[in-house]
């Protein structure tokens, strides 16, 4: 890299500089839920790493996997789960590099009345590496009104069995 140095040009190596940051938590069984997603190569970018906007489309495929196990009858086409996304958040802490299988853990942070916020955590599929986390705001409509609804009783039983104890790590 060149850089403008008081009227001349210098040569200068570039630096890569990273924030310090105390590692997650390595999984828990305790709370949530574990899937496990292929990487292919449409989900790698240039440099063949996860294109960052695909880590949550892999979260996705992991969630709707997760309800298609412990949801019988569950479709993402049935009107009756008909759920939008009203925030995301996403940290990314190492690339994914390559083809593979990864791990996600999905959980429940809190249950509304008509909304629920959810947490995914893209793993290493050996539980070393954490490479990215992921919350996010779903919010439960009314399948005619495209109006919030209040979530079903059921709905909020089977959420509450994935949320993260306070004393989970």
């Amino acid at each position: 890299m060149e850089r403008l140095n008081a009227g001349r040009i210098a040569n200068v190596e570039p630096r890569v500089t990273s924030l310090e940051r105390v590692p997650p938590a390595p999984p828990s069984d305790t709370y949530g839920e574990i899937e496990h997603v292929s990487v292919n190569f449409d989900d790698l970018d240039p440099y063949g790493m996860v294109y960052a906007p695909r880590f949550l489309i892999l979260f996705d495929r992991a969630f709707n996997r997760m309800l298609e196990r412990l949801v019988p009858g569950f479709s993402p086409l049935d009107p009756a789960y008909m759920a939008v996304i009203r925030e995301v958040t996403i940290t990314y802490h190492a690339p994914f590099a390559g083809l593979g299988t990864a791990r996600i853990q999905t959980w429940v942070d809190l249950v509304g009345r008509t909304s629920a916020q959810w947490s995914h955590r893209f793993w290493s599929n050996d539980g070393q590496i954490v490479h990215a986390e992921a919350r996010r705001t779903l919010v439960h409509l009314d399948p005619v009104t495209r109006l919030p609804s209040p979530w079903t009783e059921a709905d909020r039983e089977g959420m509450t069995k994935l949320m993260r104890q306070s004393d989970s790590p």
